[in-house]
């Protein structure tokens, strides 16, 4: 361990100039975590001088979270050769190759001398560098790579397959030793349900948008969709090894195909895809999905002739909240945007309900 992170930290002319010497001395995700252990210990600070020395110091480790934007690609170097975007992957895979590195450099830095890790300064620390999309990406990548050793807990593992990652990928070269990143991990994912929480689930701007993450999830564990046969009743056919054994609704429902011979539990393993998939964009409640397209399109239908309705004795806190919905189906479903506020919205209302069960 580098001695000096457990030293008094003095002598620099500025929050500036200790943040410039200690990256130039350690690196960045190791300076990160020696500055930060320095603003806590000043938190409460009365000293003008010194507030004045932690905001610079602040403002300089801020400046530093957009250092690395570079996206995250997930494909294939032939695909993107063939993509016209070898340049991007090269970039990622460049980035990638640093956080890798990074992420063994942090589990240094944030190890006391009793062999205890601050795992939570360490994920703040890679976050705040990368992004919580990259990290998620590199560690699932170490678990996958390393998933014929077995060296990893059964939750880990699952976890790690719920990541989008393609066959070509194999490890970055994180050196950490699995127990050490198995607790990395268990801090990350903490902090990943905090943000989905705090940022209200995964952004739909688009019920494909589900779909298709619902699609890539069904790849990841073996299954295959494609466009229904039946287009009339169903959005897709889910498939086993070329084998139609179950579809998707358009009510949302996952339904055995009765002509197919399945393995029991095999349909509720979809539907449990399905579910956790969903449960990522925020969209449901208790087993159900919390409306289909159908529905949201009458709920809204029904919000804009209330919102609109003359006279009506609504106080201003439940425009708001009326207001908010209207927003978040707009969201979900962008063209119903078009429909014109002056509009006979009960004569849309009803041929929205027509069809559907009662």
């Amino acid at each position: 361990m580098a001695d000096d992170k457990n030293q008094e930290l003095t002598g620099y002319d500025s929050g500036s100039d200790m943040w410039r010497k200690y990256t130039a001395r350690c690196g960045i995700i190791t300076a990160y975590c020696i500055c930060r252990r320095y603003l806590e210990t000043q938190a409460k600070t009365a000293d003008m001088t010194e507030g004045e020395f932690c905001r610079q110091l602040r403002d300089e480790m801020a400046a530093e979270r957009n250092f690395v934007d570079v996206g995250v690609y997930n494909h294939s170097a032939e695909y993107a050769e063939l993509d016209g975007n070898k340049g991007v992957f090269d970039e990622s895979d460049r980035v990638n190759r640093l956080c890798a590195a990074d992420i063994d450099a942090v589990i240094n830095a944030c190890e006391y001398g009793d062999g205890s890790v601050d795992y939570k300064m360490a994920v703040n620390a890679l976050t705040a560098r990368y992004g919580m999309e990259r990290l998620r990406f590199v560690l699932a990548c170490e678990v996958n790579w390393d998933s014929v050793f077995g060296r990893y807990p059964d939750e880990v593992y699952q976890w790690a397959c719920e990541t989008n990652i393609h066959e070509c990928y194999g490890r970055f070269g994180v050196r950490t030793r699995p127990e050490f990143l198995t607790e990395l991990i268990t801090e990350f994912r903490q902090a990943e349900q905090i943000n989905n929480q705090e940022q209200g689930g995964m952004k739909l701007t688009n019920k494909l948008d589900f779909y298709i993450a619902f699609y890539e999830q069904l790849a990841l564990k073996g299954f295959q969709a494609y466009a229904a046969y039946d287009k009339q009743n169903h959005i897709a056919d889910i498939c086993v090894g070329g084998n139609n054994i179950a579809h998707l609704t358009k009510e949302d429902n996952i339904i055995l195909n009765p002509h197919a011979e399945v393995e029991v539990g095999t349909v509720e393993k979809i539907r449990e895809i399905m579910k956790e998939t969903a449960a990522r964009f925020g969209i449901f409640v208790g087993e159900r999905l919390m409306f289909s397209e159908k529905e949201l399109r009458i709920i809204y239908v029904s919000a804009i002739e209330s919102r609109i309705a003359p006279n009506n004795d609504w106080c201003s806190d439940e425009i708001e909240s009326l207001d908010g919905i209207i927003a978040k189906i707009e969201d979900a479903i962008p063209e119903l945007t078009d429909y014109p506020v002056s509009a006979d919205h009960k004569a849309v209302r009803d041929a929205e309900f027509e069809g559907v069960e009662q």
